[in-house]
């Protein structure tokens, strides 16, 4: 399982740099793709901070960044999220996370189902960027899982 979430995490650095290539020869980003960009690598900030049993109290989830650091930050993030998968112990779904709620109440998350929410979480993101950028006129961009497959191991026949 562990190296299942390891690709997973990879095919989410493999994406976000995808999109970030193909944005930058854009002359103009669509208004809610720019802002889409920035709070997709604030949630993987969000979630290392409760991860840490950090204070999240008034988070930012909508910063305006720029490409670079965008570019930055998806560096940084697939460094930590390898560290952290790499180093839990199976079986995976016994590491529980402990975080405060928005309304206060205390709940147990599975840790394997915050990478799990994280993951999907962008994979969301990207569909809708990626309607963004066919309702401008501009090419969407393939960030499919089976594409990063097929160029990362997987055999063609």
């Amino acid at each position: 399982m562990r190296d299942y979430l390891l690709k997973l995490f990879d095919h989410e650095r493999w994406a976000m740099e995808q999109l970030l290539n193909a944005l930058e020869g854009y002359p103009i980003l669509p208004e809610r793709t720019a802002t889409l960009l920035g709070h997709m690598h604030v949630a993987h900030d969000f979630w290392f901070k409760r991860m840490r049993q950090l204070d999240v109290d008034g988070f930012n989830w909508w910063p305006r960044l720029s490409i670079a650091d965008c570019r930055k930050l998806n560096t940084e993030h697939a460094e930590k999220w390898q560290a952290i998968i790499s180093n839990l112990s199976e079986p995976l779904d016994s590491h529980t996370l402990t975080v405060k709620r928005r309304t206060g109440v205390d709940a147990t998350l599975r840790v394997i189902d915050v990478l799990t929410q994280l993951y999907s979480h962008s994979v969301h993101h990207r569909a809708q960027i990626n309607m963004d950028l066919r309702n401008s006129g501009l090419a969407p961009v393939n960030t499919d899982y089976l594409v990063y497959c097929l160029k990362h191991g997987a055999k063609e026949k």
